[in-house]
């Protein structure tokens, strides 16, 4: 049953010669359209609700497209991810105010800003986005249909030198050492490979045995569900950020609004400790491949270097995180004691 705060359109109601519908304003205002015959009336009724809905704000329409999203158990920073895109493309327009004219004139502006990885991924948000909105009957047609983003898109992340590492790694403990507590998720995800996801939706009962294990319950993937042994050199640093945190809250805290640190915070907060090093500017998931890069290096075994990732095969690790020449380049010490070397006295 639809509520009295939506548009709505009711009838068809039989006059003395003709049929008449009548369009309900979300505001509650009517107007009245009348025809011929019942068959022209209830052909009319969904057309005439359509042309409504297209000056009506998307706005409304994005929550319960996100609730569908959330039916199907994606992760909590895939919703937020598409919510961020969606509010802040969509939250103050109309579906009248996209036409295919637009759309066209959005993706050449985005080619300006944004990889074509990234182009893709949002096109298809967008995509989805609207192909539920006419499933839903709100728009007749949607104008990201057809669309494409044209180009190669890179594979993998720019990564960090060895010694950038390691002097991104010295700035992130300065920095948490000064009060910066998100400061240390960088590190961490260095360490260990983590995703942004992955270590900003840690709580405190997800770090055990004393920070020796990293429990990840679920994310990205089926396979990301797994448990980690925390390197020795990062067990101090991760204990330290627990410490004092309630089983079911985030070890690094909750933002400004009182909600949880998301993904582009972590972006953020790189940037500004990558100039704090004087190092190239990086971006969370490169340190994920530097990891894998590392590990490989070392010697680890290639479906142990994916188990640890999350991965469901080494060829997506191959494909997407090890740097050229890692498989090819064992040495002796492992990831963590690369990045955090032993200085003899």
């Amino acid at each position: 049953m639809q509520k009295k705060n939506e548009a709505r359109v009711l009838g068809p109601y039989k006059d003395v010669k003709r049929w008449r519908i009548v369009i309900v304003q979300p505001n509650g205002q009517r107007t009245v359209k009348l025809y011929c015959s019942k068959d022209k009336a209830l052909q009319g009724m969904p057309r005439a609700l359509v042309k409504m809905q297209s000056h009506i704000a998307l706005a409304q329409h994005i929550e319960p497209f996100l609730d569908t999203l959330r039916a199907r158990d994606l992760a909590a920073s895939t919703i937020a991810a598409n919510q961020a895109f969606l509010v802040s493309l969509f939250a103050d327009e109309t579906p009248a105010m996209w036409t295919p004219k637009r759309v066209e004139q959005t993706l050449e502006l985005w080619a300006k800003h944004w990889s074509v990885a990234t182009r893709r991924l949002n096109l298809w948000r967008a995509n989805s986005f609207w192909t539920w909105l006419q499933k839903q009957g709100t728009v007749a047609k949607n104008p990201w249909a057809g669309q494409q983003v044209l180009g190669r898109a890179g594979r993998g992340k720019a990564q960090l030198r060895l010694d950038e590492a390691r002097k991104l790694c010295r700035v992130c403990i300065e920095a948490y050492s000064e009060g910066y507590k998100l400061a240390a998720a960088p590190v961490i995800m260095l360490g260990m490979g983590l995703r942004s996801s992955e270590i900003l939706d840690r709580v405190g009962r997800d770090v055990d045995d004393g920070g020796r294990i990293l429990w990840i319950p679920s994310g990205k993937t089926q396979n990301a569900r797994r448990t980690l042994d925390v390197p020795i050199e990062l067990q101090p640093l991760l204990a330290d950020v627990c410490q004092g945190t309630m089983p079911d809250e985030p070890i690094f805290g909750l933002n400004s609004v009182g909600n949880p640190w998301r993904p582009n915070a972590l972006w953020q907060v790189l940037h500004q400790l990558c100039n704090r090093a004087r190092i190239p500017r990086c971006c969370p998931h490169s340190l994920r491949g530097l990891w894998a890069s590392l590990s490989l290096r070392s010697g680890v075994a290639c479906s142990a270097v994916a188990a640890a990732l999350g991965h469901a095969s080494f060829e997506i690790t191959a494909r997407h995180y090890a740097a050229p020449g890692a498989l090819d380049d064992a040495r002796s010490e492992k990831a963590s004691s690369q990045l955090f070397p032993k200085h003899s006295a």
